[in-house]
């Protein structure tokens, strides 16, 4: 088993607790982050060679930005209200 597999399911298990155990929107949103990253890792390390997954990882990472950007942004307005 690599170790990036390992690291992996760590942080998507990190993310996914972080993302169920916080209130605060600001927290939720760094486990969200948390756990895509953990997420992205896993399935490049799994599909070693293979163009589709790191493909598919780069464009998730592109959503992932726009959507960090999006939420912080909201969050940002449901605290100056």
């Amino acid at each position: 088993m690599s170790q990036y597999l390992i690291l992996g399911a760590l942080l998507s298990s990190i993310g996914l607790f972080g993302l169920l155990g916080f209130r605060a929107l600001g927290k939720r949103l760094i486990s969200a982050n948390i756990l895509a990253s953990g997420v992205f890792i896993y399935l490049v390390s799994s599909n070693v060679g293979d163009p589709v997954p790191q493909a598919l990882v780069l464009t998730g990472l592109v959503v992932s930005v726009s959507a960090t950007a999006l939420a912080v942004a909201l969050i940002k307005l449901v605290y100056e209200q």
